[in-house]
């Protein structure tokens, strides 16, 4: 094999090798709690999601499931799920101190970063704070290297990131439920929904039907129809069981109709 053959192996042996060493495997997921709104969200992009990348872990935030709406188990298991967690406590919302709530009482690490003091409640200021000045002209690049930094330290020692209180296991605090009576909650609850939502189905020998057999008179029979189409029969089902009703005259079956529609 000649020289140059040689070398062009070897070059291309180093490249390919390059090219796979700039993947690193993932560690897991940093779940980044922060509001869903500019800066922020500019903040994320430039800031918190490559220096999450770079301590070898995926960024997630609650916006980036592909539903129109974030419900509560969606964020519980992607809190679950995290290896740990980032929390902007910058403007005190809501929605961030819930989620880090929730980190906190399962034992989660989190890192809290926050433009000033003043945003952390009380109770967590005695915890490490990655604060950050936007009169710094290099306060992202600063920011960000301090992310990655503290994650990295944050993997090798994840207890130190969760208050002392929390690092134990608790039990469920939620009421007991029988599994028999949570079942046949759960069917009520669906027979519930079924009943309001679909019209009942049988033309012949329903309730309303029996009922016809006793009306006399317009007044009855225009009390009748009110009640039973408040039950979701559908005024067609009613119609016919007029029109084979002996004791209802045709006309009055037209007339049914014609009341139902003004």
């Amino acid at each position: 094999m000649s020289t140059t053959k040689k070398k062009a192996r070897k070059k291309s042996g180093k490249q390919s090798s390059n090219a796979s060493s700039t993947k690193p495997k993932s560690h897991g997921t940093c779940f980044v709690m922060m509001p869903f709104k500019d800066p922020f969200n500019i903040y994320y992009d430039a800031i918190f999601k490559p220096a999450i990348n770079k301590a070898n872990l995926d960024p997630v935030r609650a916006d980036d499931l592909f539903r129109p709406s974030v419900i509560v188990s969606d964020l519980w298991q992607m809190i679950q799920r995290a290896k740990l967690l980032l929390a902007e406590l910058t403007t005190k919302n809501a929605n961030v101190f819930y989620e880090l709530g929730l980190a906190h009482a399962i034992g989660k690490p989190v890192i809290l970063v926050s433009e000033t003091m003043d945003d952390v409640p009380f109770d967590l200021q005695q915890l490490r704070v990655l604060l950050y000045n936007k009169n710094d002209p290099v306060w992202g690049e600063k920011l960000s290297i301090a992310i990655t930094n503290s994650i990295i330290e944050t993997l090798g020692n994840p207890v130190e990131a969760v208050p002392s209180i929390f690092r134990k296991t608790v039990a469920s605090q939620a009421p007991e439920q029988d599994t028999t009576a949570a079942r046949l909650a759960a069917l009520e609850s669906q027979m519930r929904i079924l009943l309001a939502r679909e019209p009942l189905r049988s033309t012949i020998g329903g309730p309303w039907e029996e009922e016809l057999k006793h009306i006399h008179g317009p007044a009855e029979l225009d009390n009748w129809m009110e009640r039973w189409r408040g039950r979701n029969i559908p005024l067609r089902i009613l119609r016919r069981a007029a029109a084979r009703a002996d004791n209802i005259p045709d006309l009055e079956a037209e007339r049914l109709g014609r009341v139902a529609s003004e």
